[in-house]
Parts: structure tokens; sequence; C-alpha cells
């Protein structure tokens, strides 16, 4: 069974990151705005050639849009939440919170082996 709200929310979220509205990408995917639309918002069934249209616009994989690319959407939601909690933070606190991160991106256990 496919989950259209996240299909939907996987749209909204590649759409805006690629700087484009509803209606250039409906343009691009051959639909009208309204109807990626109504994707986002998870009000319709689209069918396999749309999602493939949209995916092709957005220059993704169907996956990511299916939100089948699970380590994708992990990191999608753990960026989502550090910047919520860093959008609210006076500057001295952001320079500390990089200067944590770039400690534990130093930090030898964190390290990828090649």
């Amino acid at each position: 069974m496919l989950d259209y709200q996240e299909i939907g929310k996987n749209v909204r979220y590649y759409r805006t990151r690629a700087g484009l509205r509803q209606k250039e990408l409906g343009t691009r995917a051959n639909v009208t705005g309204d109807y990626i639309s109504h994707i986002e918002r998870g009000t319709t069934q689209l069918s396999l050639p749309v999602l493939v249209a949209i995916a092709d616009a957005l220059h993704l994989d169907v996956n990511s849009l299916l939100g089948i690319c699970t380590d994708t959407v992990q990191i999608r939601a753990v960026d989502a939440q550090i910047a919520d909690v860093v959008s609210s933070l006076p500057l001295e606190k952001r320079q500390m919170c990089l200067a944590l991160c770039k400690t534990v991106a130093d930090a030898p256990e964190f390290k990828q082996k090649v």
C-alpha cells in the first residue's frame, strides 16, 4: 500500500529544495500546478506515469519520492530538527553548535574508514 501523504511530503520537500513553484513542477511533469498541490497534500492517488514524470522533472529516482530511501529520509528529518533548534539561537550559541558539530565530526569513532 502506497503512503500518498508521505509521497506528497517528499514531492514538496524536493520541489522546494529545487526552488520550483507547484506550477513550474506541474509544467515540467505535464500536469497542472493544482494537481501538484493535491499530490503534496496527499489528497489524490497519483498514477505511476505521473510519479515517474515528477521524479524526472526533479532529477530524482522514484524511490526518493516514495520514501524508500530510508537513509535520506532519516537524514532529512534530523537536518530539520537541527535547523529548528539552531534557528532560535543567537549567533554566539550557533557558533558553539558549529564547533560542537565539528568536534563530533572529527572524532575518530565517527570518521569513515576508507
